[in-house]
């Protein structure tokens, strides 16, 4: 038994105000900046023992796609990938550990960089 579960989201701020920090002018007023991202994800009930679940996801970070106060916007879409697996040790307790990668990230300035991997463990006490 499986599901599949995808996603789109977009995001669009505009400033209200000017702004600046220590004196340095960050937006003008009415500056609009958007945001995008997506995902797909592979969930599956009962993996090899009954009441365990796994899954993978894959996904494109919320990047900053255009931004019109004068500081510069994404290079590229960083990649996630995720996936995990739950050990449903009684009733009441589970266990699981995943494991993360998002790819190499950088502005427009070449700025940032680099690819990430990480892992996670989650213990579940149900009452």
């Amino acid at each position: 038994d499986f599901s599949v579960t995808a996603a789109y989201g977009h995001g669009a701020v505009k400033a209200r105000f000017n702004n600046s920090v220590l004196g340095v002018k960050m937006t003008s007023a009415g500056d609009l900046a958007q945001l995008n991202s997506w995902m797909l994800a592979l969930n599956f009930n009962d993996l090899f023992i009954k009441g365990n679940n796994a899954g993978i996801g894959v996904g494109g970070v919320p990047t900053l796609q255009s931004n019109r106060s004068g500081w510069n916007s994404d290079a590229a879409m960083p990649i996630a990938l995720e996936t995990w697996y739950q050990f449903q040790l009684s009733d009441k307790i589970s266990l699981t550990p995943g494991i993360f990668y998002i790819s190499a990230t950088a502005n427009s300035d070449g700025l940032g960089g680099g690819s990430s991997w990480g892992a996670v463990l989650k213990t579940q006490f149900n009452f």
